[in-house]
């Protein structure tokens, strides 16, 4: 946690190696949209601390204003331990596990962790055998928890319409990356974010999550 006001948070920590901070850039639509908010009744917090119910500026995985990924906080690091062995551009198809085999850590995302531990023989004991899967281990809840990220358009505004607005967009395809545009990639267009419970209000654990997007949109008609 690289924000001086969290650095004391005991719900961040500080000596690890992914990197959370601010963005460099907001627009003012972002305070307007915290502003509602809290006339709303919700507070401004953080929704990775304590409480999650609330409105806040989004934080990101960032390192000197770009983005820190897994890739570049841990296995780049460490690429020159002599016990670390990385293999680029490799199709993973399953687990080999063995009475010899003490730990796996497997980490492929939400999709492709359950297939590889089914593929490896770890999963439902009916579905592994049906498939003609050697079973390792007989366990029912690999992929059976699988929840969308479901979302939907809301309101659609247009604000300060100008030829010559002055705030660059974040992302121009015919000048991509360059060291002139190089700071517009250390700006985004979600910038600020609220959770609230659909039933309780302003109390209860939240179950939706409002985003406020931020788009520039060029005079192309």
């Amino acid at each position: 946690m690289t924000i001086s006001q969290y650095r004391n948070d005991p719900y961040h920590g500080r000596n690890g190696y992914l990197t959370i901070g601010n963005y460099r850039y907001h627009s003012v639509l972002s305070g307007w949209f915290l502003a509602a908010g809290q006339d709303l009744g919700y507070q401004v917090r953080d929704v990775n601390g304590e409480a999650q119910t609330g409105f806040t500026i989004v934080h990101g995985t960032l390192r000197d204003g770009l983005r820190c990924s897994t890739a570049k906080a841990f296995p780049r690091p460490a690429s020159r331990r002599k016990n670390l062995h990385i293999s680029l551009h490799s199709m993973v198809q399953r687990v080999k596990i063995d009475s010899k085999t003490k730990e796996v850590i497997l980490s492929a995302e939400s999709i492709q962790s359950p297939q590889l531990l089914t593929l490896s023989g770890v999963g439902p004991k009916n579905h592994l055998e049906t498939v003609k899967i050697k079973v390792i281990a007989d366990s029912p809840g690999v992929g059976q928890n699988l929840h969308d990220h479901v979302a939907m358009g809301g309101l659609t505004f247009l604000y300060e319409f100008s030829n010559n607005n002055s705030i660059k967009p974040s992302f121009e395809l015919s000048n991509v990356f360059t060291p002139g545009n190089i700071d517009a990639f250390t700006k985004t267009t979600h910038q600020c974010t609220g959770y609230r419970n659909a039933k309780l209000w302003v109390s209860g654990i939240p179950n939706i999550q409002i985003l406020n997007m931020i788009v520039q949109i060029f005079n192309c008609f």
